[in-house]
């Protein structure tokens, strides 16, 4: 396939005239990445962007990653996938926060509790309707 990399965003182009666009979210929200596609899009159908062909077609195949986990250790990483003291309906009814919120402060401590630090936080919310309108961290 043919790519075009920009920074944070890639676009790949497939010979059968397939494409896919991978985006890494924390720089912009949807509104910037539908305006590129559209821009992508209107140069590729004008014509006005270089198609090269792929950088290296000579690249070995992928092979899967195997993990080979103790008993113990996998027994761990399931008794962290359900957690049955109390759900959303107590965080929002009785807590009286968001399970996002909920969620964050699990991984800020989790992870003071790996490093003895708090980790950058990043929480998105909206102000598109608000001028100029744009997705904003909290």
């Amino acid at each position: 396939p043919s790519h075009l990399c920009i920074s944070t965003r890639i676009v790949i182009f497939f010979e059968n005239g397939q494409s896919g666009f991978n985006v890494e979210h924390s720089c912009m929200d949807g509104t910037p990445v539908a305006r590129i596609n559209n821009w992508m899009l209107d140069m590729l159908s004008n014509k006005k962007i270089d198609l090269v062909s792929s950088s290296d077609s000579n690249l070995p195949p992928p092979t899967p990653i195997e993990f080979v986990l103790s008993d113990a250790s996998k027994k761990k990483i399931l008794n962290v996938l359900e957690y049955s003291g109390y759900g959303k309906c107590t965080i929002k009814n009785e807590f009286k926060t968001s399970p996002d919120a909920i969620a964050q402060l699990i991984m800020q401590l989790g992870q003071y509790k790996l490093f003895s630090r708090g980790p950058v936080t990043y929480e998105s919310c909206q102000t598109r309707n608000f001028k100029p309108g744009r997705t904003e961290m909290i």
